[in-house]
């Protein structure tokens, strides 16, 4: 039995880190918790949201989370295929247009989150 969180002692909550999900989240984990990085990394952080607005869990804000002092490292694996069109130059723009640039906006409103949080 669980007791309230109001009997809770502070001292003695632990963090439970996710796994992964993905195959590219899991080989994430295992590549931090077979080094240095496993002492401050938090695999499959999410934010805060309001039950009942989608998701009982919030949203997730990235795949894994490093943080060291005032360093943050902020990981979000994505799989996205290369299209081969045959013109490379309009593959690779589309591919870091979808791989990188899309999901740099989340990174983005994370640390927008965190600078208002302080």
């Amino acid at each position: 039995m669980v007791p309230p969180d109001n009997e809770i002692d502070e001292s003695k909550r632990v963090i439970q880190k996710s796994t992964g999900v993905t195959p590219a989240e899991q080989y994430l984990v295992r590549l931090c918790e077979h080094s240095f990085l496993s002492l401050w990394s938090y695999p499959g952080v999410y934010r805060d949201q309001t039950p009942g607005r989608g998701s009982e869990w919030g949203k997730e804000v990235c795949d894994l989370l490093v943080v060291f002092e005032n360093h943050i490292l902020i990981f979000s694996d994505k799989h996205c295929k290369f299209p081969n069109t045959g013109n490379l130059y309009l593959d690779w723009s589309r591919w870091v247009r979808k791989a990188v640039l899309e999901s740099g906006g989340t990174i983005i409103w994370s640390r927008k989150v965190d600078q208002n949080s302080s």
